[in-house]
């Protein structure tokens, strides 16, 4: 059953992007990705495209924006989608629908799937234009981690984030700022010139769709920051089903506390 979904699903994405690219114009690109959501996991993703209805209409829609094989129901038992940042959250209901406080998708929030225990797994798809015009994501706050979903439609460097140019402060692994991966809890970080990015995430850079934590150290200063998408080479890959058991609580600077789904608590 949840074989012939995933097949539906992916087809309609697909036929659909032709009629979305004549409507676009010939400069525009469209595209798409699809992640695997496994019943009772908490997973992090970021919406990667700006999206339009029909006619070219700009939409923020949850409903036109995010599809898969959902399982609907009522607020205490339909799959979920949260917005990390306003802890806000939609639920499929039993009309197929997204209904809750979480009606519109905002660029540059990080969000959740929750598909509940015992539910089908879900492959949850989302298509939209690409857009590489600048995005401000707001104030990265000092002694926080601030939680951000790029705009970005393909694969990307740390070092072209532009980052150490809207303030954050670089150091050694033990005093620079840091930014996360959520879905692989990876991180880098700079050093105090600024020039040099170390640590796994610098290596494998971020994928589309992943969702991000950029970590201002206590005595480090806020900064604002705008992200201008390099729109990426359009290598349209699935965020890793990663997940933080306590949703709400952060690796600390050190590491631990996160663990992939299905797998042992690291000892710290």
């Amino acid at each position: 059953m949840s074989k012939r979904l995933l097949l539906v699903s992916l087809f309609f994405v697909i036929t659909t992007l032709p009629l979305m690219a004549a409507e676009s114009g010939p400069s525009n690109t469209v595209g798409f990705i699809s992640f695997t959501c496994n019943d009772g996991v908490w997973v992090p993703f970021a919406f990667p495209f700006t999206y339009y209805e029909a006619g070219h209409v700009l939409t923020t829609s949850l409903n036109n924006i995010m599809n898969g094989n959902f399982t609907g129901g009522s607020a205490l038992t339909g799959d979920r989608i949260w917005d990390q940042n306003t802890l806000t959250y939609a639920y499929k209901n039993t009309a197929g629908n997204w209904t809750g406080t979480l009606s519109a998708v905002t660029p540059g929030h990080a969000y959740w799937v929750r598909v509940y225990p015992n539910h089908v797994d879900v492959t949850a798809v989302t298509a939209g234009e690409v857009d590489t015009s600048p995005l401000y994501l707001g104030i990265m706050q000092s002694n926080a981690y601030n939680k951000v979903g790029l705009r970005e439609a393909g694969q990307v460097a740390v070092s072209a984030l532009g980052l150490v140019a809207a303030g954050f402060t670089g150091g050694t692994a033990l005093t620079s700022d840091r930014i996360w991966d959520q879905n692989t809890l990876t991180y880098a970080y700079v050093n105090a010139a600024g020039t040099t990015w170390s640590g796994s995430l610098a290596t494998t850079g971020i994928a589309p769709g992943h969702a991000l934590w950029i970590y201002v150290r206590p005595t480090h200063a806020s900064f604002p920051w705008t992200y201008t998408p390099a729109g990426g080479e359009f290598d349209f890959v699935a965020p890793v089903p990663l997940i933080n058991p306590q949703p709400n609580v952060v690796p600390p600077a050190s590491g631990g506390l996160m663990r992939k789904a299905g797998s042992k608590p690291v000892n710290n």
